[in-house]
């Protein structure tokens, strides 16, 4: 898989960092970004992922969700939730953590954007799985990405 088409998740940042070093994937997302910068141990952290953003945005491959990207993730998620919703018996939407939901509408901007742009996305987060079955977009898990490399 070439490079060019490829979109590492948050969760590639933080657990593959010295892979990552040695390999710079076509793409970068907004969403990612926002997270790498929320989770920041300090200004020189917050200082480079800032410089990441203006990099690849220099290089027009910064994956920012657009307004088809977030009706096409409510609807994916509407989705996701009705699913979830049929193992309680008053049908009640389930109750996610706020964590949780937020990861998961994170997730599913990631997923929706890289496939609007033809893009791979590399992640172990267990979520790509799951969004696999109400979306058809490209994944592949991080741990067999990095094996090959």
């Amino acid at each position: 898989m070439k490079n060019a088409s490829l979109l590492f998740d948050t969760a590639v940042y933080i657990g593959f960092q010295n892979q990552v070093k040695i390999i710079e994937p076509g793409w970068l997302s907004m969403v990612v970004i926002q997270e790498l910068m929320a989770g920041s141990s300090g200004r020189s952290d917050l200082k480079y992922w800032e410089n990441m953003s203006r990099y690849y945005t220099r290089k027009n491959r910064l994956l920012t969700p657009n307004d088809e990207a977030w009706r096409t993730a409510g609807r994916i998620l509407n989705h996701l939730l009705s699913d979830l919703s049929r193992n309680d018996a008053g049908r009640r939407r389930p109750k996610l953590s706020n964590d949780k939901k937020q990861s998961i509408i994170r997730d599913v901007l990631i997923a929706v954007s890289a496939k609007q742009h033809g893009v791979t996305v590399i992640s172990d987060n267990e979520d790509f799985p799951l969004l696999l079955d109400y979306y058809d977009f490209r994944w592949q898990s991080a741990h067999s990405f990095f094996a090959g490399t």
